[in-house]
């Protein structure tokens, strides 16, 4: 019997860190899974139902063209492709099949870090773990985790660019191919996929083999014009040069994983201990990580793609409000930089004496900040939730949102009115 007890002992021991790990990640996915509806918001309209309207009886010429055409300021391939195919497979669109899956995006880039963390922190990584599932799964990010749109071409974009550098990192060259063709679907998945695919180069060229640099530069030098052939850059209001305006606003959105008020000190905060941390040996070089393990390098470049990220967008809308720089549909990238910053710090103190107070007081910071966070988000997801189910049209112009709407629905594509039928 007590053979037994200490085996169940042992067992609960094992599992009580995944269980703990795991939470976040179930929280999230059930306000998800409760509050995603099969209706459409906002650049729903456009992005989804007016592209596959037009998609839907184009010739094939035609249809080539309509998935690399922009969407505002971005062209978003990779998500017209998942539309499509979710057309294809299911009839009908359903929006909240793709809030839905927008979810598992979001869980294999969580994955993916973690198998990572593994690699680089095999005796840590289980804190890593934690750290990351309490920064992700913030439930602050309720507009990409019910806007369909949004969670697609935001979720989309950071796991093309982690998956094409974890692919090039793998010593062989029987996943080359794979890492090129999502470094080739990363520059045509958003406004920012041409800092991801420069960085996945930059990446490589740090970390790969001779064949895998000439490789990622020829795709880079090859693909990055293709996305500027007949660009139109679009109304330029929110644009601005001035310092003054684009600075607080890309402070106030890295750090808006900490909440409006205190985003602005915990970005300053961020970006000190993301220079401090920085794995460089007294010559300033980055050679001492990059010779241990090349999987570590991808938490530092995934960090100068959060920062680079945030620093254009900043300057491209930085003529609005403050304010808007932590929109919910942002704030994945603070979530991840906050998680990112924290495997930085094990990488440097994993053999000192420092880790574990440090680690202990980091941790507590992020679950407290989790918590205050949670009434937010879960407000969030419910506000969603009932503006999607009360009003008729989400979209500035609701006559354009109707004529799109009925045309989806002639042909078959999406019936607002059955979708909110069900609801009912």
């Amino acid at each position: 019997m007590t053979a037994i007890n200490n085996n169940k002992d042992t067992l609960i021991n094992e599992l009580m860190p995944f269980v703990i790990i795991g939470i976040p990640i179930f929280i999230f996915i059930y306000h998800v899974y409760v509050y995603a509806v099969n209706l459409p918001r906002y650049d729903d309209y456009d992005a989804i139902l007016g592209f596959l309207n037009s998609y839907k009886n184009a010739t094939i010429e035609e249809k080539f063209r309509l998935l690399f055409t922009q969407h505002n300021e971005h062209r978003i391939f990779s998500s017209r492709l998942s539309y499509v195919f979710f057309k294809g497979f299911f009839g009908t669109i359903n929006f909240r099949y793709i809030i839905l899956f927008n979810a598992l995006l979001l869980v294999s880039i969580y994955l993916l870090l973690v198998h990572l963390v593994r690699k680089v922190l095999p005796n840590l990584w289980q804190v890593g773990a934690l750290a990351l599932s309490i920064s992700i799964f913030d439930l602050t990010n309720y507009e990409n985790a019910n806007f369909a749109m949004a969670g697609m071409q935001n979720f989309g974009i950071i796991l093309l660019f982690l998956y094409s550098m974890y692919f090039y990192s793998i010593s062989s060259n029987k996943f080359l191919i794979i890492a090129v063709l999502l470094q080739i679907l990363c520059v045509f998945s958003s406004g920012n996929g041409v800092i991801g695919s420069f960085l996945v180069t930059a990446y490589v060229l740090l970390t790969g083999s001779k064949t895998k640099r000439v490789v990622a530069i020829f795709t880079f030098i090859l693909v990055t014009p293709l996305y500027y052939i007949s660009f139109n850059k679009g109304a330029s209001d929110f644009f601005t040069l001035n310092p003054a305006k684009f600075i607080p606003y890309f402070l106030h959105s890295l750090g808006s994983h900490f909440g409006f008020k205190s985003g602005l000190i915990a970005a300053v905060l961020m970006l000190f201990l993301f220079v401090f941390l920085l794995p460089v040996n007294r010559k300033g070089s980055l050679k001492r990580l990059s010779g241990s393990s090349v999987h570590a390098m991808i938490f530092l470049f995934l960090g100068l793609f959060i920062l680079s990220s945030l620093g254009v967008m900043s300057i491209f809308r930085g003529n609005t409000e403050v304010e808007i720089s932590c929109s919910s549909r942002y704030t994945i990238y603070s979530h991840l930089f906050a998680g990112v910053v924290f495997i930085l710090f094990l990488l440097k103190y994993k053999d000192t004496n420092k880790l574990l107070d440090i680690s202990s007081v980091s941790i507590i910071i992020l679950i407290t900040v989790y918590t205050l966070n949670y009434e937010e988000g879960r407000t969030g997801f419910v506000t969603f939730y009932t503006s999607k189910r009360d009003i008729q049209y989400q979209y500035p112009d609701l006559q354009r949102a109707k004529v799109i709407s009925d045309e989806a629905c002639r042909l078959n594509i999406y019936c607002i009115e059955q979708a909110r039928t069900k609801l009912r």
